[in-house]
């Protein structure tokens, strides 16, 4: 009973503190906004991708296609190390590369620290993906190899510890879903697989078609690809007329082992568009997330799109949640304008708290819906529901502005007016105004350690569709609301921090490597290092407290009265403790780590008759109180 007491504690306290917030200060603040494409001013950006460093997040990568004078649509990539506060055109040579001419771009940092860099485009005349590899931060990019192409490329990477780990996946359609995985951190990619069927389910003869979202995998090692397509799964939608109503579904494809075999489909919730100019500047690519932090959301899966909403008259940015990877969704509203006008190209993330950030492109203050603002909204209960919406710039972008109107151009052949004489033809068309009236399918959102979020997005204030960068923090109250709310669920009632130390579970993290078992011994030994991600120094001693020694009714890899053998404090059960320093300086300070520690158990028997299961201990991490400034 004392255990839920807290939970409920917990939980009206974070209730408490977003009506407060509601009623006071906004819920996130912003940091900085900056330029990121300075070097090129007079060329319209749109459709923003960013990547932060994992292990820097000073270091960023941003990208987005252009418009160039050319005629042609390019992607134009730029670094920072800083912070953001000042942007570097990547250089991409030889000018003719694949790299400089093709849309759909995506960027990521593997945690390695390794840039890669992908688009579509055409190699030898032929629609190709590419994937380049950058060895200097994203400064400059390398010929890129070449992979089948898929339209609307993702990543995804295993970073679980499992059999996988290290696992690089890249997918898309062409047709069919296509898959390639890399195990040399993106240096080569293997040939695609083709998922074309639902194995497992009961049809084998449905084909798996429709637009993939971002690509996932779980703290497990879980594969997990959502995707958008027709209702019955089929390409049997009908040609409509503009400003129709069209009605897809959402879906999620779950693989455990790299994606060579599937689970049945699982169904998610509809999807609801109007076709025709409406619908192009308020739909975009959907964006998925997964709540990777230790807290009460740890594996919720996230889904975040621009619906039609037939009780409002007009699309809302609209979020989907769901706890057991797709089985069963919710969904909720995240913007809180009811006047007609339309929201559009939404992308979420998740903190290191679980707090759940989401940013679009607002168009509330346009009588003529066609102009939009930044706009960001957050969660502090898993989605359930977002505090009050935060403007996050204050000029408007209009893409139906003169600087905005480059003509792309390109050739092609007349093969429907009359297919047994085909004519060579071209067309031409101003992409921004026509093609992304809603600045691209798809914008960058990524939170850091800290728990900051940072966005790449198309600014228009100049009259040319620009890319630029903001950072937002959450306010305070509210993580310190989030924080009590995940100790509560992760630490149980027992958690009592003792006088002159802090909780610091939900900021450190480990560092394990050398795992040894000696069956004559009956010992088993892992080194340990206890890692400060943040940017925030913690004062040691840092003592980790064993909270969990194997998941209720399993003994560790079945072996049997397992438990802690050299403790600091002596302990030979939950409650046991290490303690790890740095010396000399007595502070672990941001981006370090401290000495290893070998953690020692020891078991009785010897090699178990099933060993099954594992070895999957958790710990509270205290440091010591930092002393107050005088």
């Amino acid at each position: 009973m004392r255990r839920i007491g807290v939970v409920v504690w917990a939980c009206a306290l974070t209730v408490v503190s977003q009506r407060a917030m509601s009623q006071s200060a906004p819920a996130i603040r912003v940091l900085r906004s900056s330029q990121i494409s300075t070097a090129h001013p007079r060329w319209p950006h749109l459709e923003s991708w960013l990547a932060l460093d994992p292990r820097d997040a000073t270091h960023m990568i941003a990208a987005s296609m252009v418009g160039r004078p050319s005629g042609k649509l390019g992607t134009n990539v730029y670094v920072t190390f800083d912070a953001g506060r000042h942007w570097t055109a990547s250089r991409i040579a030889p000018r003719d590369s694949a790299l400089f001419i093709g849309g759909d771009p995506i960027v990521y940092i593997t945690r390695q620290g390794t840039p890669l860099f992908g688009l579509g485009t055409r190699v030898d005349g032929k629609p190709t993906t590419v994937v380049s590899r950058s060895t200097d931060g994203g400064r400059s990019w390398v010929n890129p190899q070449s992979l089948h192409y898929r339209d609307r490329p993702y990543m995804a990477f295993d970073t679980s510890g499992s059999r996988l780990d290290g696992t690089i996946y890249v997918g898309g359609q062409f047709g069919p879903f296509l898959l390639s995985r890399s195990d040399d951190d993106g240096r080569s990619f293997g040939y695609p697989q083709l998922l074309t069927r639902d194995l497992g389910g009961a049809d084998p003869t449905v084909p798996i078609r429709g637009l993939l979202t971002d690509m996932l995998v779980t703290p497990d090692g879980v594969l997990v690809m959502p995707f958008v397509g027709a209702v019955d799964l089929r390409d049997t939608v009908p040609k409509a007329e503009p400003d129709s109503m069209a009605t897809l579904k959402f879906r999620v494809l779950v693989s455990d082992d790299g994606g060579r075999s599937f689970f049945p489909i699982r169904e998610g919730p509809l999807y609801h568009t109007m076709r025709g100019f409406r619908g192009s500047q308020a739909t975009s690519a959907p964006r998925t997330a997964l709540d990777q932090s230790r807290g009460t959301y740890r594996g919720r899966l996230y889904l975040v799109w621009t619906d039609w909403d037939a009780e409002h008259k007009a699309y809302v940015v609209r979020l989907g949640r769901s706890s057991d990877l797709g089985k069963t969704w919710t969904t909720s509203i995240v913007n809180d304008n009811t006047n007609g006008r339309d929201p559009g190209n939404p992308a979420l993330a998740v903190n290191r708290d679980g707090i759940v950030g989401v940013i679009w492109n607002d168009r509330r203050e346009d009588p003529n819906n066609q102009c939009w603002r930044l706009y960001g909204a957050i969660s502090t209960n898993g989605g359930e529901t977002f505090l009050p919406n935060v403007k996050l710039s204050d000029a408007p972008t209009c893409t139906n502005e003169p600087g905005n109107w480059v003509l792309n151009a390109w050739d092609q052949y007349d093969n429907w007016t009359n297919p047994s004489e085909p004519r060579p033809g071209f067309g031409i068309a101003a992409y921004v105004p026509i093609r992304f009236p809603n600045g691209g399918d798809t914008q960058g959102l990524v939170a850091d350690a800290d728990g900051t979020f940072h966005a790449a997005w198309i600014n228009g204030a100049t009259g040319t569709l620009q890319l630029w960068y903001t950072s937002f923090e959450v306010d305070p109250p509210l993580v310190v609301a989030a924080r009590a709310g995940n100790a509560a669920h992760t630490t149980r009632a027992a958690a009592v921090v003792p006088a002159g130390k802090v909780d610091v579970t939900q900021e450190l993290t480990f560092e394990v490597s050398s795992p040894t078992i000696d069956f004559a011994r009956r010992t088993l030994e892992v080194s340990v290092r206890v890692v400060n991600p943040t940017t925030r120094p913690m004062p040691e001693p840092i003592e980790i407290i064993l909270e969990r020694l194997a998941r209720q009714g399993e003994k560790p890899i079945g072996l049997e009265n397992f438990k802690p053998a050299n403790a600091d404090n002596g302990g030979a059960g939950i409650g046991a403790v290490w303690t790890f320093s740095a010396e000399p300086s007595g502070i672990l300070a941001p981006k370090s780590k401290t000495s290893p520690k070998v953690l020692r158990f020891t078991f009785t028997g010897g090699v178990p008759h099933e060993p099954d299961g594992y070895f999957e201990p958790t710990f509270r991490i205290l440091a010591r109180a930092a002393q107050p400034s005088r």
